[in-house]
Parts: C-alpha cells; structure tokens; sequence
C-alpha cells in the first residue's frame, strides 16, 4: 500500500532547512567581512573667503575585521539649520545622511578610493564649505552659524557586490572658553559668530552626534 507523503511537513522542514542555512551564512560572512571604523578630528581652523565659511576634518579609517574592504572613500556634505521668523522647514540632519546613503547604494563604487586591509589605518582630510549664500540664509536671525557635517564611509568587498557604509553627523562648535567678542556682548561663546571671523584650530571642537544612530552595515 502507497503512503501519500505528508508535503506540508517537507515543506515546513526544508523551510526551516533554508532559514537555517541563510542564518549560518550571513554570521559565516559577517565574521569574515571587512569592517570599516572611522575616527574624525579636526583638521585646521575655520577660515573665511570668497567662497563662504570653510572647515576641514581627518577621517582615520580602520579595517577591524577579517578581509580587504575594497573601493574606500568618504562622501560629505554640509548642512545647517535656519534660524528665521519664515523658516519653516524641520531641520533633520539624521534624514539628510539617509538621504546620502540611500544615493551611494545605487551608484557604483568611487573610482578614486583606498584598498584597505585588516588591520591597516589610512588617513583623508576633507575640507567642506558652506557659501556666502548660505550663511546669508542661515544667519537671518542670529548672526551665527551651527553647521552639521553628515555621511558615510563607502566601501565594497569580496562577500557581495553591496555597497556599504558606516555612517555619521559631525557638529561645530566653538570653545567655550568666554572671549572678549561674546563677553562685551553677552553672547553663547560656544557659537561659531560668523562677525568675529576665522577660528582657530585650537578653538575648533567637534562632537559626533547622538542622533546617527551610529549605525554600520
């Protein structure tokens, strides 16, 4: 006599087959994969001309993991709030950096980047700008500015053909050691006046942002 098999449990075991499957594979190349770790200091003064405000950072970037991360290369963009009676656009740094990956996921890989190998460290300053026009805007209200730095490390490797990116939103400000121009003043000496001019590289802090979420993939 001919037992008819029972699909729905062949089904329900090979199902659970493939999931187990996949799970062994994703942690088999999450434990060989690249990692790539990013480290930002500043890199200079904040200094002024005809193109606006400009501020520079060192990117140091480290393989922690266990392959060569291929195609490496940090993609920035500045942004900022506008402080007016008429803005009314809600200020999102963390949508604006999601923005920004979202693009580097659907083009191909730079073509002006770094190999990296586990273990290896390399360094790359960017220097960023925000326009005279856009300190104008920014400005309307109080005459300072609070710009934002937000991006990505985007690399590749052998695992996959993805892109991949460890994120993050940088903050300047300046030291907050009272100074003459915002004491006569009464002025947040913390703010970065655009009035007082170019800021030293010894009073230029940065702050990684609570809100990237830190988030690498």
């Amino acid at each position: 006599m001919l037992v008819e098999p029972d699909w729905l449990s062949i089904r329900v075991y090979f199902n659970a087959a493939k999931k187990s499957a996949d799970v062994a594979e994703k942690s088999l190349v999450a434990a060989n994969r690249p990692w790539v770790k990013v480290d930002i200091q500043t890199a200079g003064p904040i200094t002024y001309n005809v193109n606006g405000a400009n501020f520079t950072l060192r990117f140091i970037l480290t393989n922690v993991g266990h392959s060569p991360a291929t195609h490496v290369w940090v993609n920035t963009r500045l942004v900022f709030p506008v402080v007016s009676m008429e803005a009314d656009d809600h200020f999102n740094p963390r949508t604006e950096m999601l923005k920004d990956v979202a693009a580097m996921k659907k083009r191909g890989p730079s073509t002006l980047a770094y190999a990296l190998f586990p273990g290896d460290t390399i360094s790359q300053e960017v220097t960023v700008t925000m326009s005279q026009a856009d300190i104008e805007r920014a400005t309307t209200l109080i005459k300072a500015i609070y710009p934002r730095v937000v991006g990505a490390v985007d690399y590749r490797m052998a695992f996959d053909s993805e892109a991949h990116d460890t994120v993050f939103i940088i903050e300047f400000r300046r030291n907050d050691a009272p100074r003459e121009f915002t004491t006569v003043r009464k002025l947040a000496p913390q703010a970065i006046w655009v009035e007082e001019g170019d800021v030293p590289a010894s009073d230029v802090r940065i702050f990684r942002s609570i809100i990237d979420g830190g988030f690498a993939d």
